[in-house]
């Protein structure tokens, strides 16, 4: 198979721990989940090396480690990995992060020599030119920085030079993004990283802007131009779960017509060989009627058999018990069913005196009392009838709020 993809990985973060809910629920699963998530780079290797692999070149835009200065125990596979994939004749350029920063003096790229190309320059320069024909159809130039303390100031926009036009022009950047709309303007721009203006990087003559930062795949398109954040294959919680995939860029086939213009095709691949293991999350809605045996039942279903994945399950609503998630919790470990189960949008309903709300001479009073008039009058469901109330009494609240 010819090699004439990219594989852009970012934010693997090597070294993160699962979630304590996790490691004191589930202890083996948290092993299975930090086993996988460090054991991936000597998998990716193994799959880099095979006939049928695509990819011809590598691109780590930052943070690949948790920590700037990772045991040893860590950093040694992983280098030894990237060793491998250099010596098969892959070119790899790694740019530290913001978590894996260049500027500490005892950071992990400064005490090792670093297989393949490591960004140390503080400004936008060319790292790497791969002649035409040995992976794509024109020459490939990789552009990129590393933020440095001294040199670069926290969020800094990222200065963009005038890339050549005869080549096919890759911009590797850890960083945020400045272009309003976006991406959420919640966002820290004070971040020790860049933040890059994805339109200016496109009028600028680069056709491929691999980022890295935002741990959720995120494409843009420009004209000319294609931006995308990878995020982490594999996260390492429910909340951060990674993509579940890896991500490859290709040269598009350009017409006669179309001045032959470069274009940046993305697709995502899961092979299964490299993700060894995943969080799926699901959610489920309960009522203060639920009891944790109904729960468990919508569950049971949704667990999938002899898959690779880590469950957890996102409960949300309100409950009438403060121990209705433990109790759901304990039944799923007493079958067998390994679903971690997160709980922090649930809210309990306290129990209240309706009699005594009645009797208030206030909005919610007078509400109360025409639900009892309506109960009396329409004689409803009892269920359905608590379940008016309780909507009622969270609506009231939120007004409060």
């Amino acid at each position: 198979m010819a090699r004439n993809q990219i594989l852009h990985l970012a934010d693997l973060h090597v070294g993160a721990q699962p979630p304590e809910l996790l490691r004191a629920t589930f202890p083996q699963l948290a092993e299975r989940l930090a086993a996988g998530r460090n054991g991936f780079w000597n998998r990716l290797a193994s799959w880099l090396d095979s006939a049928e692999c695509p990819v011809g070149m590598v691109l780590v835009a930052g943070d690949l480690f948790d920590h700037h200065s990772p045991p040893a125990d860590l950093a040694e596979p992983v280098m030894y990995a990237l060793a491998r994939i250099c010596a098969r004749g892959i070119p790899v350029v790694t740019v530290p992060g913001n978590h894996d920063e260049y500027s500490y003096p005892q950071a992990i790229y400064r005490q090792r020599q670093w297989p393949g190309k490591l960004v140390t320059n503080w400004a936008v320069e060319e790292v790497l030119y791969v002649g035409p024909g040995e992976l794509f159809s024109r020459p490939i130039r990789v552009f990129s920085a590393c933020f440095r303390v001294g040199h670069n100031s926290p969020g800094q926009l990222v200065d963009l030079p005038q890339a050549p036009q005869d080549s096919f022009n890759i911009l590797l950047l850890h960083g945020t993004v400045a272009d309003p709309g976006l991406l959420s303007s919640e966002l820290v721009e004070g971040e020790r990283c860049f933040r890059i203006s994805l339109g200016e990087a496109a009028a600028r003559g680069f056709h491929y802007i691999a980022l890295g930062h935002i741990h959720r795949f995120k494409q843009w398109t420009f004209p000319g131009a294609v931006a995308v954040y990878p995020g982490p294959p594999v996260g390492p919680s429910p909340s951060d779960p990674g993509s579940g995939q890896l991500v490859l860029v290709s040269e598009a086939d350009t017409e006669p017509g179309d001045n032959h213009i470069p274009r940046a095709v993305v697709r995502q691949l899961a092979p299964s060989e490299v993700l060894d293991c995943r969080w799926t999350v699901l959610k489920f809605e309960v009522s203060p009627l639920d009891k944790p045996e109904d729960l468990l039942a919508r569950i049971r279903p949704r667990v999938p058999q002899g898959q690779k994945s880590i469950l957890a399950a996102m409960v949300v609503g309100q409950t009438g018990s403060p121990n209705f998630v433990a109790d759901c919790q304990n039944l799923l470990i007493q079958e067998g069913l390994p679903v971690l189960l997160l709980a922090e949008e649930v809210q309990t309903i306290p129990s209240l005196d309706i009699e005594l709300l009645a009797q208030e001479q206030s909005l919610l009073g007078e509400w109360i009392r025409r639900w009892q008039d309506w109960q009396q009058r329409e004689n409803p469901d009892p269920q359905f009838a608590q379940l008016v109330l309780w909507e009622a009494l969270r609506s009231f609240r939120c007004r409060e709020r």
